[in-house]
């Protein structure tokens, strides 16, 4: 079962990170390597490396994290939007970072990264009609790194993003409808407050702290990845939470201060938790679903 587990994790790892960082066609050539005559011998030494690191992030952190102090920056580019109630953001490969800005405009500032000083090559910003911030690659990618901070001084109605292979964060964030999904790499939510979201991580890790609040509803998914997961410090709230190959992390205080009820099982388990002060009916639904990794339950620092 554990070697099983391994080798689902690897090939996801390395499908995700040769179709998201390479594109189609080289990624396609990537996974066609890996199930060739030696299938056995890629997926030992990608797995052991995985495995040795610790964290099968580390691999996508390779190719995506930027080292501000020491990677020289090569360029700048900075687009100002103005304010609309829908928007949306799509990264191929980099580091997202959304929060809260001032004036009346949303600013987008995208920073290019590289060892190599001599690269010429810019990445494409480029903003569709439909409110649509697009950061794509230049064909045959040679190392470029980015870092794409996105300022929005308003509430919005819809956020939408969609990153490839890096890391997504947002910060004091408030809106009607959230829906952010990283393919490769870790998501993590501070202080966002919205009506309804669903956050999803195909392989990473996704952190949601106690001051993140969901009026309605909070949807998480992490297919591949451990999630951390602060309970909401006032709102009622129910929680219900599925785990299918993983651990189930919650200490005996928690569970008995918001009425847990959890079966465990030999690799997973399910359960709920909820807290509700006002006598009234309970608004903010949560579900967390973690199909390969490990779930956390805290309450908040």
């Amino acid at each position: 079962m554990k070697k099983a587990i391994w080798i689902t994790a690897t090939v996801m790892v390395v499908s995700l990170l040769c179709t998201v960082c390479f594109g189609v066609a080289l990624g396609s050539q990537g996974i066609q390597s890996l199930i060739s005559q030696d299938w056995d011998q890629k997926i030992t030494y990608w797995s052991q490396h995985i495995h040795n690191i610790g964290n099968a992030l580390d691999v996508i952190d390779d190719f995506t994290d930027v080292d501000a102090e020491n990677m020289p920056k090569l360029n700048e580019q900075i687009a100002e939007l103005p304010l609309s109630n829908d928007f949306y953001i799509r990264m191929d490969c980099g580091e997202v970072i959304v929060k809260r800005g001032t004036g009346d405009k949303i600013i987008a500032k995208l920073e290019q990264f590289s060892w190599n000083t001599e690269e010429t090559r810019n990445l494409v910003l480029a903003i569709t009609n439909d409110n649509t911030l697009a950061v794509s690659y230049p064909k045959g990618w040679n190392g470029i790194r980015a870092r794409l901070t996105v300022t929005i001084p308003h509430e919005i109605t819809t956020l939408d993003i969609t990153v490839g292979a890096g890391k997504l964060e947002l910060e004091d964030i408030t809106a009607t409808t959230l829906s952010a999904h990283v393919k490769a790499g870790d998501v993590s939510l501070e202080r966002v407050t919205v009506k309804t979201a669903t956050v999803h991580a195909d392989i990473g890790e996704i952190e949601i702290d106690g001051d993140t609040r969901a009026e309605e509803s909070l949807i998480v998914t992490s297919d591949c990845g451990n999630v951390e997961f602060d309970i909401p410090r006032t709102a009622p709230f129910v929680l219900d939470f599925q785990v299918e190959t993983g651990d189930i992390k919650i200490d005996t205080e928690t569970e008995r201060l918001h009425n847990a009820k959890i079966q465990r099982a030999a690799t997973g388990g399910n359960g709920y938790l909820f807290r509700n002060d006002t006598g009234k009916d309970v608004k903010c639904h949560i579900l967390i679903t973690v199909k390969l990794g490990d779930l956390k339950i805290d309450e908040a620092d």
